[in-house]
């Protein structure tokens, strides 16, 4: 399992970043560059999977899929006057006409807020503080989620009525983070559904905002692969938790909204991909032509920290 999992990692580097080759993979151009691409990347994604072992397979499916409501869920309530989530095993997402899968990273991620479209990386730290690595508020996947969703929705409403749903938007949600969570169940006429499994911290990741405004060389000894070397993350925990949401987004996902800059959100969308074929889809940060062409970061041009900061603070909802 850990073997495969190296590979699907490779797959989705090189499909964002060019080409990379060795231990039977080699992905030219791949998703980030045409329709083409993604549909090869897809498929080298799809046979990886398939080839996995009893033991893979098994930490994957003993992972349910569940549902996670607020106690107190009102439809058209505010957020907060929802309380905190639960997860409930019930209805199918296809009780909902809108599918859509949905990656939000969080966590060592997370150094500065930004808004739809910024997709500035700097990943060696080039602009010092000025620029970290962007995360985006809860309402953008949000806006992202139901353009897709809605859309689906009013093609197959006379099917979910037939079968006693309702014209809803269903989310399939992979993330690290409790609170986008919270803030999606909460939202009206939006049901959200997750692998019932320890998350971020809870395995070995770090804490939620823990590099928040935080410059790269400092924020380095929180990243997930400086906390693995340093043997606190539950390895077995976190492979499980990745191929049982690799499973969930494939399987019932017809739309996907991340970013390009995750490669973790290009193996999800590669995967889905590989199981149903081509997929309307929206990347918040650019596309990945754009983000990984090799073009050189403008420093002077990005926001400082308390821009991207007050930014944040101002869409987090």
């Amino acid at each position: 399992a850990a073997r495969a999992m190296e590979m699907l990692a490779r797959v989705a580097r090189a499909g964002g970043n060019g080409s990379e080759s060795g231990g039977g993979v080699e992905v030219r151009s791949a998703g980030g560059r045409s329709a083409v691409g993604l549909w090869w990347a897809g498929q080298c994604v799809r046979h990886v999977i398939d080839a996995l072992g009893p033991c893979g397979k098994a930490s994957r499916d003993e992972l349910p899929l569940v549902e996670a409501v607020p106690s107190d869920k009102r439809r058209g309530a505010s957020r907060a006057a929802a309380g905190p989530s639960r997860a409930t095993r019930g209805a199918s997402p296809q009780a909902c006409g809108g599918l859509v899968a949905l990656h939000v990273r969080r966590g060592d991620a997370c150094q500065r807020w930004a808004l739809e479209g910024d997709g500035v990386v700097d990943p060696e730290g080039d602009c010092g503080p000025r620029v970290g690595r962007p995360c985006y508020a809860a309402s953008s996947y949000a806006r992202a989620a139901a353009s897709l969703g809605s859309r689906r929705a009013a093609r197959h409403e006379a099917s979910v009525a037939a079968g006693g749903g309702r014209r809803c938007v269903a989310v399939i949600l992979a993330t690290d983070s409790a609170d986008v969570s919270a803030r999606l169940s909460a939202l009206a006429d939006t049901r959200v559904w997750h692998v019932h499994s320890a998350r971020g911290a809870a395995w070995g990741g770090a804490r939620e905002g823990v590099n928040l405004g935080v410059a790269a060389e400092s924020a380095m000894g929180a990243f997930i692969e400086a906390r693995n070397a340093a043997g606190f993350v539950n390895r077995s925990a976190a492979l499980g938790a990745s191929l049982a949401d690799l499973k969930a987004l494939s399987k019932h996902g017809r739309g996907f909204v991340g970013t390009s800059s995750s490669w973790w959100s290009r193996l999800a969308l590669y995967a889905l991909v590989g199981e149903v074929g081509l997929v309307p889809f929206r990347l918040l940060d650019a596309p990945m032509r754009d983000l990984w062409s090799g073009a050189g970061i403008d420093c002077s041009s990005s926001a400082s920290p308390a821009q991207a900061l007050s930014a944040g603070s101002r869409g987090r909802g």
